[in-house]
């Protein structure tokens, strides 16, 4: 009895868990032209049709804004993330110091794994 009882809660585990709760992911994007900051927004989902980030788009779109992430003065940046399986997206927009800024570029969609492993790559295409 107390080995089925240990075998319930070793599959319990391993199904119900997370192999680790956190993963680092990095991003890199191509440098655009006087660029001073770059600013990074991450959109999490079951489906990717709900994502508001389009190439090209004004940042400035509320559906856009409520996403941002953090200023990067870099074309390279790490962030960590559940590891729960949904989907990622991620848009960066390069702004200049009159604050004349690109079009949004996107990431494809990337499915967050739910095991630990090496960190993960996501490029992001600039208009």
């Amino acid at each position: 009895m107390k080995k089925l009882i240990l075998i319930f809660f070793i599959v319990l585990l391993a199904l119900g868990c997370n192999g680790q709760p956190l993963a680092d992911y990095k991003v890199e994007w191509s440098k655009t032209g006087e660029t001073d900051t770059y600013k990074l927004f991450v959109w999490e989902g079951v489906d990717t049709t709900n994502c508001p980030f389009n190439y090209g788009n004004d940042y400035l779109n509320p559906d856009v804004t409520q996403y941002f992430k953090a200023n990067v003065s870099d074309t390279v940046k790490t962030i960590t993330l559940n590891n729960d399986g949904l989907f990622v997206i991620v848009a960066v927009v390069a702004v200049n110091q009159e604050d004349v800024y690109s079009g949004l570029g996107v990431s494809k969609a990337y499915i967050k794994r739910r095991t630990p492993n090496i960190p993960a790559l996501i490029r992001v295409i600039m208009p």
